[in-house]
């Protein structure tokens, strides 16, 4: 018997269909260690020099520029990380909306454009730099929910994201 392989963090389960089953051991997450050292600019976001998000994606930018000044305010307060403020989708839809009627506002369109931005940003990661990712690794969804609300709100991941300073446009 060889041992587990080296270097594969998740295997599938082999499918046994006579005799006793091995005995398995749950492989640990890799979020622990996980992190993400993102750079912003005005126009777009690398990730390893790769470009995760770009300008011609208007709301999930303005999406990811309000989160990140979010995360400025919690940063700057010295929070820890668990107490960084989550934005609900209401908030969020004032930004894509930019002051227009708010008795108008979309909060379903708001909901799904941050769950684009997530899925993007994952599948971006994964097909242009190949790390490992999980969804809410950059933008986390965090549950506001009480006895009277059912609610979410999103923030950039304390946990996991490093951020380097804005820069200006690549000429």
């Amino acid at each position: 018997r060889a041992g587990k392989p080296k270097g594969v963090e998740k295997a599938s389960l082999p499918i046994y269909s006579i005799g006793p089953r091995p005995i398995y051991e749950p492989v640990e997450s890799t979020k622990p260690g996980r992190s993400f050292e993102l750079e912003i600019y005005s126009d777009h976001i690398d990730l390893s020099g790769e470009t995760i998000l770009m300008r011609k994606a208007t709301a999930q930018m303005k999406i990811f520029q309000v989160l990140l000044d979010q995360f400025y305010v919690d940063l700057k307060s010295g929070l820890e990380p668990e107490h960084y403020q989550p934005l609900n989708v209401d908030k969020i839809a004032d930004v894509l909306n930019e002051g227009k009627d708010s008795d108008n506002k979309d909060l379903e369109a708001a909901r799904r454009a941050v769950n684009r931005l997530q899925e993007n940003l994952e599948t971006n990661v994964k097909k242009k730099i190949g790390l490992p990712i999980d969804r809410m690794d950059i933008v986390q969804t965090v549950n506001l929910s009480d006895e009277s609300t059912t609610d979410h709100g999103y923030r950039l991941n304390p946990f996991t994201i490093i951020l380097r300073p804005l820069k200006t446009a690549k000429k």
